[in-house]
């Protein structure tokens, strides 16, 4: 099975926003109930959410209001800030009506209401989350890990197995992947999944279908993506 790598469109002509990170901003300001807001934030933390016992959510929650930064172009796919952990983007509902003919892998939707300053501009956006796959997909002893960067210069890693990887990870938490190839326990049918390391990838029947249909706002990486090369043993 070939996956591609799904990432955010960041040509400006096409999003409309040169930062090359967001089209729109959760706004707080705009939320009538502060509580989702601070729920949605706590939830999604970066830090607190490994801590977690299940990564179930725990609200049906409601993004009440995302605005539309200056001169940004709404798409199917949208980029967002701040960062959420495990929710790479929104969607509209022609992606979801299109996802929803897939395989994915364990996911959810949270309605989104999208602002044009302070007017409503569409209530027909979701905040996709999927849940990073677990440790236990990966063939630790065929893959390949790094710190650093490439301008600092990288340094290589292979582990014979998860425990020996997390407790590496313990003295160097910037350890990422560069090379993943994941084992048999991984479901091979799916057509998009969330892995632990990278960007959400899909399926080639699913990058047909985005491409198909003109999908907007995201960019299908063909081959080896520049990060993180995913196999499938």
């Amino acid at each position: 099975m070939k996956y591609f790598a799904l990432r955010g469109e960041s040509n400006p002509k096409m999003i409309g926003v040169k930062n090359g990170v967001a089209q729109v901003e959760i706004d707080e300001s705009l939320f009538e109930n502060k509580k989702m807001y601070s729920s949605i934030r706590s939830f999604f933390d970066a830090f607190a959410y490994w801590e977690k016992t299940s990564f179930y959510p725990e609200l049906d929650f409601q993004v009440e209001a995302a605005r539309m930064l200056p001169h940004a172009k709404l798409t199917d796919f949208l980029s967002f800030k701040p960062f959420l952990i495990s929710c790479p983007f929104m969607v509209n509902e022609r992606i979801k009506s299109l996802l929803s003919k897939h395989n994915l892998q364990e996911h959810y939707y949270f309605p989104v209401r999208v602002f044009e300053k302070e007017t409503l501009r569409d209530g027909n956006y979701y905040l996709f989350y999927s849940p990073m796959q677990d440790y236990d997909v990966i063939d630790f002893s065929k893959s390949t890990f790094f710190s650093g960067s490439t301008i600092s210069g990288k340094q290589y890693f292979r582990f014979g197995d998860k425990d020996e990887f997390l407790k590496a990870m313990e003295s160097n938490p910037l350890l990422t992947g560069e090379k993943l190839v994941l084992n048999r326990d991984f479901d091979k049918t799916l057509d998009l999944f969330n892995p632990r390391f990278g960007p959400v990838c899909i399926s080639e029947k699913l990058k047909d279908a985005l491409q198909t249909m003109d999908a907007t706002g995201i960019n299908v990486i063909d081959g080896v993506d520049p990060k993180i090369e995913v196999q499938v043993v």
